[in-house]
């Protein structure tokens, strides 16, 4: 039994985008990537299926498409509810510096407090040498 290819989600994530926006040059912009990866995603991806997903001059999805494009929905869906695939909040968000005590005093110190938010946790790790990631 051959073993089963999975299409890469780069791929499926662009093909839910240009069916639903109809557009390559949307799409490119929804997903942060250029026109050209979104064509070459579409091409990867048909490959792989072995069928043509859209009709090639308005981006309209063919049959196959539709239906394929209807699982592809509920999937992505899917992982987006997974645990730990949350988007972070801002109060949530960390950011951890590892800096020099003189790079600390003269650059960041002084340009610090538009960073501390009301309900933002914040942590400062300063030391000679810089060890804060062990």
């Amino acid at each position: 039994m051959p073993p089963i290819r999975i299409p890469p989600i780069h791929c499926l994530q662009a093909f839910e985008a240009l069916s639903r926006l109809r557009s390559v040059t949307l799409a490119a912009e929804e997903l942060h990537v250029t026109p050209s990866a979104v064509s070459h995603r579409m091409r990867q991806l048909e490959t792989l299926l072995g069928t043509r997903l859209f009709g090639r001059s308005d981006f309209s999805p063919s049959a196959d498409g539709q239906a394929y494009l209807v699982q592809v929905r509920q999937d992505l869906q899917a992982l987006a509810q997974m645990p730990g695939q949350r988007q972070a909040t801002p109060s949530a968000a960390r950011l951890r510096l590892a800096v020099t005590p003189t790079f600390s005093r003269a650059i960041l110190m002084p340009r610090w407090p538009p960073f501390a938010a009301p309900g933002r946790r914040l942590n400062w790790c300063c030391r000679w040498p810089s060890r804060c990631w062990t």
